[in-house]
């Protein structure tokens, strides 16, 4: 164990670990097996002295460790990896292999398994990932040195960073958010690989780029990440539209807004757009869809994105509220911040500061930010106009916005009058009756 290696934390005694992973070590071990803790689980017991993911090596092959660990999930069982269920969580189980070709960039097409925890080791990522721990005989398998890489604080490649970036070439993602997460930094070499192989982003799949670059966004030192994303080409293979200078002026800036990765990807995209902050940013919209992110998450970009657009002044109470509500209460605070960060950092003009305590003057009382948040619904206007339909839709966005001005009006009496003089006057956005 390497007690010696400086800012690393001891590892535990046998009986410090969880329960289900001390089972799974004496059980393996009982049958004639060998098993070691690998990967992420040592990795962070080294740096911080706990661990959330546990994932456990051994020369034993599926088929047997299905047989002892009768609760189980066999999806992986083709790459040799069992997941076992416990009461208090799961552990994955994977026996010693060695992988053929990735023809898809992501998973091998063939394996075949070993009896050598050393050769297991030599088919992961990074460094800092291929150490194997036998708690029982207190013994850390370290060939690539992981633990002085820990130390140095630095994500290096398995032996060469072009063959691991070729086998999957999300790794090139996942160095960065290592990076990021960890306040790493990742050696000029896998760098160089980066750049060369960053064409192959392409062929992964969207949702598995979204969630490294979440990862990546959400990170302690998600600035100095996302520089060298930008530098290696991997940003503009992921968002071809998005101009590279205002990418790496955003990575500059992004460490001082909350580590919220939808937050971040908003200054992300609005930095990057050329032609600045939209009315309606159709385009921001866009770039997350292609991502495949949820329905809620690319509204949630957008609604930021568009919050950022010159024309809100937010001079007043009522131009406070409209932004508001553009918004809505949900989004509120990560509006305020995304708007004082791009100010400060990007617009460098206006009085933020005096804008910003318009707005928490404004949104005092929590006025109403939505049609949902009136006093009258639109159950209610269809019996004062005596159908449903696109006018009580558009009388509806009148109420709001007069509500918007003038919070005092949102009550079921006085919304109910200003409806009927809208209906008289058919004056309620040009809808006719």
């Amino acid at each position: 164990m390497p007690h010696g290696t400086e800012g690393l934390k001891p590892l535990p005694r046998p009986e410090e670990l969880p329960v289900r992973v001390a089972k799974v070590l004496s059980l393996l071990k009982q049958d004639g097996h060998m098993a070691y803790i690998v990967g992420g689980a040592v990795r962070d017991l080294l740096l911080n002295g706990a661990a959330d993911d546990w994932d456990v090596a051994t020369s034993a092959l599926p088929s047997r460790v299905k047989e002892l660990f009768p609760r189980n999930s066999a999806k992986g069982e083709k790459h040799g990896s069992i997941m076992a269920v416990f009461d208090d969580g799961t552990v994955d189980i994977t026996t010693f292999r060695q992988e053929g070709s990735y023809s898809d960039l992501r998973r091998p097409d063939a394996v075949s398994f070993l009896q050598s925890v050393e050769n297991d080791l030599s088919r992961r990522d990074f460094t800092v990932n291929a150490m194997a721990w036998d708690p029982y005989e207190d013994v850390l398998v370290d060939p690539f040195g992981g633990t002085d890489d820990l130390g140095a604080r630095i994500i290096r490649a398995v032996g060469e960073p072009h063959a691991r970036f070729s086998e999957d070439a999300l790794r090139m993602m996942r160095a960065l958010r290592f990076a990021s997460v960890l306040c790493f930094r990742v050696d000029e070499e896998a760098l160089r690989a980066m750049r060369g192989k960053a064409g192959g982003i392409a062929r992964v799949s969207a949702e598995r780029k979204a969630a490294e670059l979440g990862r990546m966004m959400s990170g302690k030192c998600a600035g100095a990440a996302l520089s060298s994303f930008v530098t290696t080409g991997l940003a503009a293979r992921l968002f071809p539209d998005l101009d590279p200078r205002g990418m790496a002026q955003a990575a500059r800036h992004i460490d001082e807004l909350p580590p919220k990765p939808l937050l971040r990807l908003a200054a992300f995209f609005a930095c990057g757009d050329t032609t600045g902050p939209h009315r309606v940013d159709e385009a921001s919209k866009a770039r997350a869809e292609e991502l495949r992110m949820s329905r809620g998450a690319r509204v949630h970009i957008a609604r930021l994105t568009e919050s950022l657009y010159e024309g809100y002044r937010l001079s007043d109470g009522p131009s406070a509220r409209r932004w508001a509500a553009l918004l809505g209460w949900e989004d509120i605070e990560d509006g305020i911040a995304l708007r004082s960060w791009y100010d400060k950092n990007i617009r460098k003009h206006g009085n933020w500061a005096e804008e910003q305590e318009t707005v928490r003057k404004a949104l005092k009382g929590r006025p109403a930010l939505s049609k949902d948040q009136l006093m009258i619904s639109g159950t209610d206007l269809v019996r004062m106009t005596g159908s449903p339909g696109p006018k009580v839709k558009a009388l509806m966005n009148k109420l709001l916005l007069d509500v918007l001005d003038s919070p005092e009006l949102n009550t079921k009496e006085r919304l109910t009058l200003l409806a009927w003089a809208y209906l008289r006057g058919k004056d309620y956005g040009g809808v006719e009756q």
